[in-house]
């Protein structure tokens, strides 16, 4: 478990983002994982490229629930089952482990913060 503070203040800054693994012009940059930081949660921010990504496939996180809250920008989010949902600041959402779900759009001033608990690989 992590045993010091984590600070958010420069966190969206332009340093550490990588391309999301299967998410064409959405970003991602690791905050806290197992293998870095030996955490029990992995926490990923995440920077929306801007415009419809509705060739993500549906995908599920076997072994952790995941916790997305909405800084920034807005999207739209499908949850199988459940419905499509519009995303804006001050959303939050839990996908239980299992549960398949995707992305389908963001501004370009989308700013998510994803956590996976227990953490994943």
């Amino acid at each position: 478990m992590i045993q010091f503070p984590v600070h958010f203040g420069a966190a969206f800054d332009d340093e550490g983002w990588e391309p999301h693994p299967f998410v064409v012009g959405l970003q991602r940059k690791t905050i806290l994982s197992k293998d870095k930081n030996n955490a029990d949660i992995t926490v990923f921010l995440f920077r929306g490229g801007g415009g419809k990504i509705e060739d993500v496939p549906f995908h599920a996180h076997a072994t952790a629930d995941e916790y997305t809250y909405v800084f920034a920008g807005t999207g739209k989010f499908e949850i199988e089952g459940q419905g499509i949902f519009e995303i804006k600041p001050g959303s939050m959402m839990c996908v239980p482990r299992g549960m398949r779900h995707r992305a389908l759009d963001s501004s370009d001033t989308l700013r998510t913060m994803n956590i996976y608990s227990p953490a994943i690989e």
